[in-house]
C-alpha cells in the first residue's frame, strides 16, 4: 500500500506524528497536502478482529483536535470475511470521535509484510 500511495501522491509520507501533552500517536502514513492520516489494520484470524477495533478505537482518540491532520482513514485487510465494513463503522462511530474517520474493510488472501513470489517468465504465460 505504501508504494502505490507514494506514487500517486508526491507528498505521501511513512513518518508523521500527530502530537498529544504526553504522547505523539504515529499512524502508519499520511498525506501532508490533504491532512489525511491513514492507519491499517491486518486481521489473519478472527482473534484479530478485536485487536484491530481496539487499536483503531484508540487512534480515533489520539487522532482527534489536531489541526495538521484533519481527515483520517482505516484499512482493515482481512484474510477471511470475519466482519463487515458496516459493523466496523458502527463500532468506531459509538466512540464519539468517529466524525472524521472512513472506513475501509478489504477481504483477500496475502499475508502482511510479505511480498508477492516473482514468477518466472513460463508461469506468467500458463496463468
Amino acid at each position: 500500500m505504501h508504494s502505490h500511495l507514494e506514487n500517486v501522491f508526491p507528498d505521501y509520507t511513512r513518518t508523521l506524528a500527530v502530537a498529544k501533552p504526553l504522547m505523539s500517536f504515529r499512524p502508519d502514513g499520511g498525506i501532508t497536502s490533504l491532512k489525511t492520516a491513514i492507519e491499517c489494520k491486518f486481521v489473519a484470524k478472527e482473534k484479530d478482529l478485536k485487536t484491530a477495533l481496539h487499536g483503531l478505537t484508540e487512534d480515533l482518540s489520539g487522532y482527534s483536535g489536531s489541526l495538521d491532520w484533519t481527515h483520517f482513514y482505516s484499512v482493515i485487510y482481512m484474510s477471511r470475511p470475519y466482519a463487515v465494513e458496516g459493523q466496523f463503522i458502527h463500532s468506531l462511530g459509538e466512540s464519539g470521535n468517529a466524525g472524521h474517520w472512513t472506513t475501509i474493510v478489504v477481504t483477500g488472501t496475502a499475508s502482511p509484510g510479505l511480498p508477492r513470489k516473482k514468477q518466472s517468465a513460463g508461469q506468467r504465460q500458463q496463468s
